[in-house]
This record gives C-alpha cells, sequence and structure tokens, in this order.
C-alpha cells in the first residue's frame, strides 16, 4: 500500500478508536514539508550528476543496461510504474552523459509515458518529474544535453511541494526516487564488474553515498513516529521498512569499506542490487549476470 494510504489508514483507525490526533491531515501536511526539504535542489542535482561519473571513471556505455523501452506500454497506476519512472529517468541521463542521444530521447519518452498513465496531470503540474525542456529534446533528440537536463531537474526541485500534496503524486515521487537510485546502483555495479578496476569501482560507488543517505532520509521520515508503527498493521510496516534496512546496510558497508572495496564486494553489491532491480522488472529477467 502507498505510503500517503498507510498515512491515511492511520488517521482513520486512530479516529475510529478515540486515538489522539498525532496523525491528522496537518501532520500529513508535516510530512509533506519535511520530504519537500530534502528534496532540495542541491540533493537533486548530486543525485543526478553522479550519472556523470561513470563516464568519468572509465566506464564505457553498455545499451544491454537500460531497461527495455516497451515496458511503459504495458503498466497502469501503481508501485510498479513510479519505480520505473525514477529507472528511465535515470536511463535518460545515463545514455545523455555518454553523447548516447537517442538512448536517452527513448527513455525520457518512456517515462514521459508512464507519467501519463498515473493520471497526475489532470490533477497537478508534473514539471518536477518530466520538467517543460524534456519535451523539446523528445522532438529534436540530437540536442539532447545531460547539463541542461540536470539543470531543468534542478530548477523545478521547488514544485515537488506542490505534486506531492496530491496522495498519488507523493507516492510518485518517493517511488520514483527510489527507482533511480536502483537503476543508478545497478548500472554502476555492472560498470564497475565489466572494467573489473578495483580503484575506478570504489570511486563508483563512493559517489552513490550521498544518494543513499538522500533516500533513507525521505523513508526515515516515519521512522520516528511510533503511533505510526503502533497503528498501521504488520505487513505495511515492514514492507516500508524493507527498504530503509537494506539500504542502511549498504550504507554502513560503504562507509565501513570506503577506499577499500574489493572486486567481490562489488559482486556482492551488485547481485543484490540486480535482485532489487528485477521487481521494477516483474522478474523478465532470470539472469542476474553476476554468476
Amino acid at each position: 500500500m502507498s505510503i500517503m494510504k498507510r498515512i491515511s489508514l492511520v488517521c482513520a483507525l486512530l479516529v475510529l478508536f478515540g486515538g489522539t490526533q498525532a496523525l491528522a491531515e496537518t501532520d500529513t501536511q508535516a510530512y509533506i514539508e519535511q520530504a519537500q526539504n530534502i528534496l532540495s535542489q542541491k540533493n537533486i542535482r548530486n543525485m543526478m550528476d553522479v550519472s556523470k561519473t561513470l563516464k568519468e571513471y572509465g566506464a564505457s556505455f553498455q545499451k544491454s543496461l537500460l531497461m527495455p523501452p516497451d515496458l511503459s506500454a504495458e503498466l497502469g497506476p501503481g508501485e510498479n510504474t513510479n519505480l520505473l519512472i525514477g529507472a528511465y529517468q535515470f536511463d535518460a541521463l545515463y545514455a545523455a552523459a555518454f553523447g548516447r542521444k537517442k538512448d536517452a530521447a527513448k527513455a525520457i519518452k518512456s517515462m514521459g509515458t508512464l507519467l501519463n498513465t498515473t493520471n497526475l496531470q489532470n490533477i497537478v503540474s508534473t514539471a518536477a518529474l518530466f520538467p517543460p525542456e524534456l519535451n523539446w529534446m523528445l522532438r529534436e533528440p540530437d540536442k539532447v544535453d545531460i547539463d541542461e537536463v540536470i539543470d531543468a531537474y534542478a530548477a523545478n526541485a521547488p514544485k515537488y511541494k506542490k505534486i506531492m500534496a496530491d496522495k498519488e503524486g507523493f507516492d510518485v515521487v518517493v517511488d520514483s526516487v527510489y527507482g533511480g537510485l536502483i537503476e543508478g546502483l545497478y548500472i554502476a555495479t555492472r560498470s564497475a564488474f565489466i572494467m573489473n578496476n578495483q580503484a575506478a569501482a570504489n570511486k563508483l560507488l563512493a559517489e552513490f553515498q550521498d544518494n543513499i543517505s538522500f533516500i533513507l532520509g525521505l523513508y526515515n521520515i516515519f521512522e520516528s513516529d511510533m503511533k505510526y508503527a503502533e497503528a498501521v498493521d504488520a505487513p505495511l510496516f515492514l514492507e516500508r521498512g524493507e527498504r530503509v534496512g537494506w539500504l542502511e546496510s549498504l550504507a554502513e558497508f560503504l562507509k565501513a569499506n570506503k577506499g577499500k572495496l574489493t572486486m567481490e564486494h562489488v559482486k556482492a553489491i551488485g547481485r543484490f542490487v540486480t535482485r532489487e532491480r528485477m521487481r521494477l522488472l516483474y522478474n523478465e529477467f532470470n539472469d542476474l549476470g553476476f554468476d
């Protein structure tokens, strides 16, 4: 169940059983305010800039690592759609960083198609997720420029507050940034594995530490709210906590082994990230690529 739906459920339970107003509508707005503080221009730019480091640290473009473009035609609204919006977003940046402008345009198009299935276009401006500048890049794919794409997203960061005020919009934002992180980690670990360069691998994965902290910040907005944990049923709470748990473990592992990751470490991280990415693909592919 979506995060905002869970908040609504908790509110209903507290009212039904005579509880306090700890998760009333005003507090729902407080969650949005906290999320907006995390979704700053600086953090959005940092999350997207990491796509450029792949080329800087010696990786080559691997088209096989991109999400299949036709997935956008098979899905309707839901968590997988939200996750894929973020994954295609990273694919577009990755391709643009290597000058693969047509591949970048395909990813942008797939992202836009998925965004349209959410019906958010009829409710609120989606400029934070799909800046208007991307439209002309679709019309003229030869002119796609990664720095202009990143600038467009960073400039639109303040608009996250408006889109997140809508329940569906809140879920799309939180899920899509997670999907983008997973796709980025997948491409980075696979690229490091292909390069078989320990020094480059350490640099690549170090670049993701701030982004992991950024995502954890979004999810941990709920972590200190004991009434939320007590009121929501166990399966829903565990589902939300699953992402937090493995990301915290990864963050701790990267911090403890900063600059000292071996290729076996990279392989282990890659296997885990690839399994998580399979959820974005409905388990369409069986080969994890690290065997």
